[in-house]
């Protein structure tokens, strides 16, 4: 039962005084043992909170297709570019 108090606290993003001495194995571990909807928190907060997952180059395009910077893939591959490109 600590074990699962534990990671509800990481859940809550609360700071735990020797999570340092847990191995991630551990965390998995006791990930494992959480009831399906505890998992679930876990998940949703790691997903929101941890983005390093997700490659530099995708967050780049993100940004640059969020800025306007990009281009319809059929007009790239089929189209004649403007004069200051060619």
């Amino acid at each position: 039962m600590k074990e699962r108090q534990r990671l509800q606290l990481l859940a809550k993003n609360q700071v735990l005084t020797d999570n340092a001495t847990m191995s991630a194995t551990e965390i998995i571990e006791q990930f494992k043992g959480l009831p399906a909807n505890e998992r679930a928190q876990v998940t949703k907060y790691v997903v929101e909170h941890d983005d390093s997952w997700i490659p530099d180059e995708f967050k780049e395009a993100m940004q640059d297709a969020e800025a306007g910077r990009f281009v319809d893939m059929e007009a790239a591959l089929f189209k004649t570019p403007p004069p200051p490109l060619q």
